[in-house]
């Protein structure tokens, strides 16, 4: 997966990374406990630490985790500043910052992250809910087996929920395809 690539990049020093400390903390509402403008200053480091190239690509984006995308939402609202958000075709909520898209990936991420890295039952701590991706498109494809399963997706957008619902059954995985051009932070 995205985030397999991702810690194993960060590990080897190959993609840069920005620490959130709230993930460090023990229990699961003290991980989430942001403080005021978290996401804004994370945005900063962020964007401090991308390529000159990814920093100018108009097509650059940051994919947040609903949480960090709360926060920040309510650090424009704090400091008067106008905002706007925006839903995209496909459902997601988005900001921007700097230019730079912000969208908010609560629907995708928050719960398989739960699911998948939660390191134990006691206090849940450990799956690092606060997460960041800078990036653009063309360096993160979604990508399947064969070509031909892209004809096999079921998909429906529901008005009254505002949600796009998606069947499928084959896999599909997300790819870095430059880890030079990608900046996470957890």
């Amino acid at each position: 997966g995205l985030w397999k690539q991702i810690f194993a990049g960060v590990t080897a020093t190959t993609i840069k990374k920005v620490a959130i400390s709230e993930n460090a903390q023990v229990t699961l509402p003290l991980q989430l406990a942001l403080a005021a403008d978290k996401a804004r200053t994370t945005f900063d480091a962020m964007y401090a630490a991308a390529t000159p190239d990814l920093r100018a690509n108009p097509d650059a984006f940051i994919l947040v985790s609903g949480n960090l995308f709360q926060n920040y939402y309510q650090s424009l609202i704090a400091k008067g500043q106008v905002y706007d958000i925006n839903i995209l075709q496909n459902g997601l909520q988005t900001l921007s910052y700097l230019g730079k898209t912000v969208i908010n990936m609560e629907t995708v991420w928050d719960t398989d992250l739960f699911a998948d890295f939660v390191n134990n039952t006691t206090n849940n701590a450990g799956y690092l809910p606060n997460r960041a991706v800078f990036s653009h498109m063309n360096n993160l494809p979604i990508a399947t087996l064969n070509e031909s399963d892209l004809s096999l997706i079921e998909s429906f957008w529901d008005p009254k929920e505002r949600k796009n619902y998606t069947a499928y059954g084959y896999t599909v995985d997300a790819k870095v395809i430059r880890e030079d051009e990608i900046v996470v932070a957890y």
